[in-house]
């Protein structure tokens, strides 16, 4: 196997997995835990993957403003099991708001309303996942867009959040 191909599998290999330990890679590929630790500096070197303590992850964990794209592939599952739990909130004839992030787009999935719901939100993404259901009703707020979050921010966000009466508010830490 050669070095391209190993570098290929590391990767495709940290896209299912999103992080795996040297000892695991080295099994894998039939290699010495040598020559994966020199795999994984090349592949960090540019910027492919992140290592930490015996093991590679799929991204740094440590960066502050990663696009959305980047952080929804960290804890997936914790974000679902999060967004079942706040979607199983949601109640009769609610009116919420849904900030933005990777946590609430999680949340926006498992919506699945039987009465009528109606969401304002500021995430674009959001309000693609929840337009799709007929029994929502969204109100996507206006405003700069912020291309890190797929969302918008600003006086022009914010205003129109006055006019409205919602019975639930959910964000994510980084709206905190």
């Amino acid at each position: 196997m050669t070095k391209d191909e190993r570098h290929k599998l590391i990767i495709d290999t940290l896209m299912m997995h999103e992080s795996i330990q040297v000892s695991d890679l080295s099994l894998l590929l039939d290699v010495s835990a040598v020559t994966i630790r020199k795999d994984l500096t090349e592949l960090e070197k540019l910027n492919k993957l992140y290592r930490s303590h015996g093991r590679a992850i799929l991204i740094n964990p440590y960066i502050n403003n990663r696009s959305v794209n980047e952080k929804e592939k960290l804890a997936r599952s914790e974000k679902e099991h999060i967004g079942r739990m706040a979607a199983s909130l949601i109640t009769k004839d609610d009116s919420i708001i849904i900030a933005s992030g990777t946590t609430v787009l999680a949340f926006a999935r498992c919506i699945r309303p039987i009465h009528r719901l109606t969401v304002i939100s500021a995430s674009i993404q959001v309000s693609e996942i929840l337009t799709a259901n007929e029994s929502i009703d969204v109100v996507q707020l206006g405003g700069s867009l912020r291309t890190s979050s797929l969302s918008v921010v600003g006086k022009y966000a914010e205003s129109p959040l006055a006019e409205f009466s919602c019975s639930k508010l959910f964000l994510g830490v980084d709206g905190i």
